[in-house]
């Protein structure tokens, strides 16, 4: 009966021993592995976030050549002087291509406005307001204007006033600006 109590005294030992064990090392132990796999998804899930932003940088990085190529071409065609006798015989140039009669060809004096560039220098872009008057057809009017976009002077046109004549006339008016200055 001895022999029976002790393995019976040894059997609750072993077990409760197993019990200890599985609550006070198997249990956190699991806790925190389950704990560092939710911690895992969520990392993956901001490296891939990760990922694909500086995937994205990469290709703003090539396109920064492209970008710098376009600066370096609007500031070929951005004089550093006036220049308004070159803008008017390109402009008349090309109303005699059209085969239209320019009128009325004004300019004012150049104005100066500081750039909202945080950039250490301000930069001043200068500009010159332009006006003339035509007399066409609407197609040839809608010519000039495109052939405007043309020109290898950096230009806006402010206001474009289009008047309909006899016979399929339209008188049109145009004021804008021409560019230049650093």
């Amino acid at each position: 009966m001895n022999s029976i109590k002790t393995s019976l005294l040894y059997l609750l030992l072993v077990c409760s021993l197993t019990a200890i064990l599985i609550i006070f090392v198997t249990l956190p132990t699991v806790t925190s592995i389950r704990e560092n796999k939710k911690t895992l998804s969520a990392k993956q899930t901001e490296f891939v976030s990760n990922e694909e932003k500086v995937s994205i940088l990469r290709g703003l990085q090539k396109n920064q050549d492209s970008l710098t190529a376009r600066i370096d071409k609007i500031n070929s065609l951005w004089p550093d002087q006036s220049e308004v006798s070159n803008f008017i015989v390109n402009l008349e140039n090309i109303s005699a291509f059209e085969n239209i009669n320019l009128k009325n060809i004004a300019m004012s004096e150049p104005k100066t406005a500081a750039s909202n560039s945080t950039a250490s220098k301000a930069k001043k872009k200068k500009s010159v307001q332009f006006s003339f008057d035509t007399q066409a057809s609407f197609a040839q009017n809608l010519a000039i204007i495109k052939n405007m976009e043309r020109l290898s002077r950096f230009n806006s046109i402010k206001q474009l006033n289009l008047t309909r004549g006899e016979d399929d006339v339209v008188f049109m008016k145009i004021t804008g600006n021409i560019y230049y200055g650093q």
